[in-house]
């Protein structure tokens, strides 16, 4: 009796193993402009070609299924992280967007962590860790709707309801440097 093993194609294999690096690496890959000097591209070739995600193409909704309408914002600013709970540069982050959040409370900012998993998923997470003064909300439709390639990836939206960035990787948010620059938006 003969067995037959299963051939994987090359491409197709070596496609699979380029996307989970990507995938795996991408968690906590880093600034956009680390990524793309490590893959050996001008940043500036990068930025060129990369358009912002529309506001009208994200979706969200409270942990209770109520619609999250980013336009109801216009006037604030919008500190929008997308993350997940199995995603620990996402969850090692959280305390500093805490940190941001709670100095910049007085400056019309409004932070939203959205994650695409189920809400019962966001929920217990959100249990676990309730000492965070962000709201947690759903993604209705998913992260990859929004060309997002990686986690965290955080969006800031201006008072006119413009996304004004768009950056994949974990920072220190509430550093000096940081807090300078979500002043500026």
């Amino acid at each position: 009796m003969t067995v037959n093993k299963m051939k994987i194609k090359r491409p197709t294999f070596v496609f699979g193993i380029f996307l989970a690096g990507v995938l795996l690496t991408g968690c906590g890959a880093g600034s956009k402009d680390q990524v793309v000097a490590e893959a050996g591209v001008e940043t500036e070739e990068i930025n060129e070609i990369k358009e912002l995600p529309k506001i009208d193409r994200i979706k969200l909704e409270d942990l209770e299924g109520n619609p999250v309408d980013l336009a109801n914002f216009k006037g604030k600013r919008v500190f929008l992280n997308l993350w997940a709970t199995w995603c620990k540069p996402c969850i090692a982050e959280m305390p500093d967007i805490d940190a941001a959040n709670k100095i910049l409370a007085d400056e019309d900012y409004v932070f939203l962590l959205a994650s695409d998993e189920k809400p019962e998923k966001i929920k217990k997470f959100a249990e676990k860790y309730n000492e965070f003064s962000f709201q947690f909300v759903r993604m209705v439709n998913s992260v990859y709707d929004l060309d997002v390639v990686a986690l965290p990836t955080t969006i800031i939206i201006n008072r006119d309801g413009e996304i004004v960035y768009d950056e994949v990787g974990a920072k220190k948010w509430d550093s000096e440097e940081i807090l300078k620059q979500l002043r500026s938006f």
